[in-house]
């Protein structure tokens, strides 16, 4: 690999492929890119894996996402979808869960490289209020959780 002009490492366009961002310096310099680049293809090849394992469970929703390992479960959805969020250690979620209902949905995480303080499983339960408003609330075996009411809408 290399870029025209050549202003990026090897390993700086593998982060960018696998990533979606470049990463500064001092994540550079601490081994990250790595770290990042790992967990881009786990969360690959767990994501394919998990999609061929769902129709023999009798799930609805697979869901893998690379997180920062520090991250709450609340937290876990929002920092996946913000690039600047991945420039720490990062954890793999996969989330199993089924619609119980139209407006009930009941799952479960695993968080893979969670850290000591943090869920490595969880529980989430949805209920939908309205067409805008969600209850939901998760749980997890080191005690954290959390409850929330969101508005939500869909552009």
């Amino acid at each position: 690999m290399a870029s025209d002009p050549p202003t990026y490492s090897k390993a700086e366009l593998v982060s960018l492929v696998l990533t979606g961002h470049i990463p500064t310096a001092s994540e550079a310099s601490h081994g990250d890119v790595t770290g990042s680049a790992l967990s881009a293809i786990s969360t690959a090849i767990i994501g394919n894996l998990a999609e061929r394992i769902a129709p023999a469970l009798g799930a609805g929703v697979v869901r893998v996402q690379s997180v920062p390992a520090s991250a709450t479960s609340a937290q876990a959805a929002q920092a996946a979808a913000v690039p600047q969020a991945a420039a720490g250690a990062l954890a793999t979620r996969v989330e199993v869960g089924k619609n119980l209902t139209d407006r009930v949905y009941v799952g479960y995480s695993r968080i893979f490289g969670a850290g000591e303080n943090e869920n490595s499983n969880e529980g989430r339960f949805e209920y939908r209020m309205s067409r805008r408003w969600v209850l939901q609330s998760e749980y997890g075996d080191a005690g954290v959780g959390g409850f929330d009411l969101m508005w939500t809408t869909r552009y």
